[in-house]
């Protein structure tokens, strides 16, 4: 069983976060969790190599069926994944506004949304899927085949790094704690160029952007040591004080912080045991 993130190599990282793998078997016996997943500053695209996911959005009472490969735009809102008795999930996860530049998608119109990735790149997304299914138990040989795909992606690109991609990940090595004021000047544009510029490449507005990235630190600093009181957390990313946290979590997931967590705990990672070595690092 395993949740992990892997760093693309160094002359990717300009275009790729990580990569990722998510590995789990339940016994045949055994009810299968499901995982509440939190907005996060992620794009990605998914590839299950077992069975793909079924999903339901938050305030919806339908589930959906994943495709194979899934295309997935910044979320605001909970999503909830109820993964598949056997799971492989193979991920590549982006830089803020690498999705905008390899697809030419406004990256606004995929927030809380997903496309099937065998419609954006017909012939070489199943190439990489089969070679992807063929190297399931060799995952040093699945990060070869995903650094071979992006760098194809950026042989095709014409545009050279602009400042937006530099503020955009600034965002998220600051932990969202940044001026909107400083990041447009540090872009050379004005607030509104700025705003509209960003939202077209990232899918949300910058200072949305920003509460999601420092609340994703206060989720994951939560998980990874749960011993911490909440104002602790909230003082620790970022946050005035614990009720701007609360305010946060009630816009992103409907619930409390200690409502969410509760959901946590029964997560696929807790349920298996490894949220410790998953959060670890995070």
């Amino acid at each position: 069983m395993i949740i992990k993130d892997f760093l693309p190599s160094i002359a990717l990282r300009q275009y790729v976060q990580m990569y990722r793998v998510v590995r789990f078997v339940f016994d045949k016996n055994q009810s299968l969790p499901f995982k509440a997943f939190a907005p996060r500053p992620e794009n990605c695209l998914m590839f299950f190599l077992k069975y793909p996911d079924c999903i339901q959005f938050l305030g919806e009472t339908q589930k959906s069926t994943c495709p194979r490969i899934e295309l997935v735009g910044q979320q605001t809102k909970v999503v909830t994944r109820f993964p598949a008795q056997d799971f492989l999930n193979f991920q590549i996860v982006f830089q803020p506004t690498a999705l905008y530049k390899f697809f030419k998608i406004p990256a606004v119109d995929l927030v809380n949304e997903s496309l099937d990735g065998e419609s954006v790149f017909p012939k070489e997304i199943k190439q990489l899927y089969e070679q992807l299914q063929e190297s399931a138990d060799d995952y040093e040989r699945m990060l070869c085949l995903a650094n071979d795909f992006v760098i194809g992606l950026i042989r095709k690109l014409n545009a050279q790094t602009d400042r937006l991609d530099i503020v955009s990940q600034a965002i998220l090595t600051s932990g969202g704690n940044v001026s909107l004021d400083w990041l447009a000047d540090a872009a050379c544009l004005s607030i509104k160029q700025f705003r509209r510029n960003f939202s077209t490449q990232v899918g949300v507005m910058p200072h949305h952007y920003a509460r999601i990235v420092r609340f994703m630190q206060a989720h994951h600093l939560r998980n990874r040591r749960p011993q911490l009181d909440w104002l602790t957390v909230a003082i620790q990313t970022g946050y005035y004080d614990y009720q701007h946290l609360s305010k946060d979590y009630l816009e992103f997931t409907a619930q409390t912080p200690v409502e969410f967590h509760l959901l946590e705990s029964r997560s696929p990672e807790r349920t298996l045991g490894i949220a410790d070595e998953v959060y670890k690092n995070r």
